[in-house]
């Protein structure tokens, strides 16, 4: 059972992912966050959570901030949503780990 981290400032998709997961048995508790400052928190107090990130709509500056915040909470899963990610920027992600999924 892990915590899902909810970090997507779109009102209808995050409505949608709390539909899809209301009903999942293996979930503790499904978290919000509409700013980086809140996810890092909370990656602090559950660091095997799952995290569903919009990244286009969360102001991180490059895909190697990503990566080393993956490197920082290495039991965290990633799943990143996005019709914007480049190819240079699926190819530097998926190449460089395993936690991160792409929708």
């Amino acid at each position: 059972m892990r915590n899902i981290i909810i970090a997507d400032n779109q009102d209808i998709s995050n409505a949608g992912w709390h539909y899809l997961l209301k009903n999942q048995d293996d979930i503790l508790d499904i978290l919000d966050v509409s700013e980086k400052k809140e996810l890092l928190t909370l990656l602090v107090e559950y660091p095997s959570s799952l995290v569903i990130l919009d990244y286009t709509l969360f102001n991180f500056e490059s895909v190697n901030e990503l990566l080393i915040l993956q490197s920082r909470f290495e039991q965290v899963d990633w799943i990143l949503f996005s019709d914007e990610l480049s190819d240079e920027f699926l190819r530097t992600l998926l190449y460089n780990t395993h936690s991160f999924s792409v929708v």
